[in-house]
């Protein structure tokens, strides 16, 4: 079951804004350019456009997130105990949904795109579609259970607001790094970059392709990540005072 439709709504229409926006920067016609992301190789203006574009649907999935966990666990936090509810059970039950409701996001997202490019007979998939959609949903499991991690010590807005920030700031900051020469390994901490195919060698654009993530060492990178906050999450919950 959907919960919280009208956010729900908010983000499939902010998904169809971006494949409207999308369009005129779609230089190739491929058929999802969300998959290829920011691209690091072009002037300052049509870089921010990129980001803009790109950028939409993933802070409308950050409205809904926001407090998702934190609300449910102050307002039932005392039936659980009354109901000698495991924690850890619970927890794992809205870790699940939030799992099935980001691939609900994604099958969306991708249909509207197909949809879209199907009219327009401008049908072109990627090359490496499987693993392009595999890291971007690893990778945005990873950014949402960070925000919701966020939440179980401040307010979830702010939360919201913190994830939104490191969002916009990793795709801005690793062009300032690549261009003072810094040590490759530090665009590892910056997460959203993981998510696109100019930066992680997949697109099939290779004119805007300038890799700073490796595909198989990204990938291990994050579920490895997306484990450890599982497991802190788990911690945290279970030593949060409900009554």
């Amino acid at each position: 079951m959907i919960k919280r439709k009208k956010l729900f709504i908010f983000v499939i229409a902010t998904v169809i804004i971006q494949v409207l926006y999308m369009q005129p920067l779609n230089f190739s016609n491929v058929t999802f350019p969300f998959l290829d992301g920011v691209p690091m190789n072009t002037s300052y203006q049509l870089q921010n456009r990129f980001l803009l574009n790109w950028y939409v649907p993933l802070v409308s999935i950050s409205f809904y997130f926001s407090g998702l966990l934190k609300d449910e666990l102050i307002e039932y936090g005392p039936m659980i105990i009354t109901r000698n509810t495991s924690r850890i059970g619970w927890v794992l039950k809205k870790y699940v949904y939030m799992l099935l409701i980001l691939v609900v996001f994604l099958i969306c997202q991708l249909a509207i795109f197909y949809f879209y490019s199907h009219l327009n007979h401008q049908l072109n998939i990627h090359k490496h579609i499987y693993k392009a959609l595999l890291i971007y949903y690893v990778t945005l499991v990873l950014l949402y259970s960070l925000q919701i991690f966020l939440e179980m010590f401040i307010n979830p807005r702010l939360s919201l607001i913190i994830m939104n920030v490191y969002i916009v700031f990793s795709i801005l900051i690793v062009v300032t790094l690549e261009n003072l020469h810094f040590p490759m390994f530090l665009n590892y901490l910056f997460f959203p970059n993981y998510l696109m195919g100019f930066r992680n060698g997949l697109s099939d654009i290779t004119q805007f392709n300038h890799v700073i993530i490796h595909f198989s060492l990204g990938l291990w990178t994050v579920i490895i990540i997306n484990m450890i906050v599982f497991i802190l999450l788990i911690l945290r919950i279970t030593k949060i005072e409900l009554l």
